[in-house]
């Protein structure tokens, strides 16, 4: 929808905007995925982005292994319940690098 398109626009522009954002340094377990790619991973949680029933997440990835390792969004989006969408800095990860990782998830609304 437009909505997520505009949180993931803010989030990699980092702009606030009409968004709630909370900054963070989180480490997230990524590696639960059952996905080898994501053993020589690192995650951390940078920023939580709030609007309604959306959640947008801003993590940074960070490659340990040796080897370049190939992340899609759809293996990503596996990782996290609730994710409506998931755009990523590029899809190659050389070793010792790091990318942007952004993620649209929907909370539900407490009644």
């Amino acid at each position: 929808t437009l909505e997520i398109k505009q949180l993931l626009n803010a989030m990699m522009s980092k702009q606030k905007g009409k968004y709630y954002v909370t900054q963070m340094k989180k480490v997230v377990e990524i590696n639960a995925a059952g996905n080898e790619i994501f053993a020589s991973l690192n995650a951390e949680q940078n920023m939580v982005y709030r609007f309604v029933n959306l959640v947008g997440v801003v993590l940074t990835l960070q490659n340990k292994g040796k080897k370049e390792v190939s992340i899609d969004a759809k293996s990503l989006s596996k990782v996290f319940k609730g994710v409506l969408a998931v755009s990523l800095h590029n899809q190659f990860l050389k070793s010792g690098n790091n990318m942007g990782a952004f993620l649209v998830l929907r909370k539900e609304l407490e009644s």
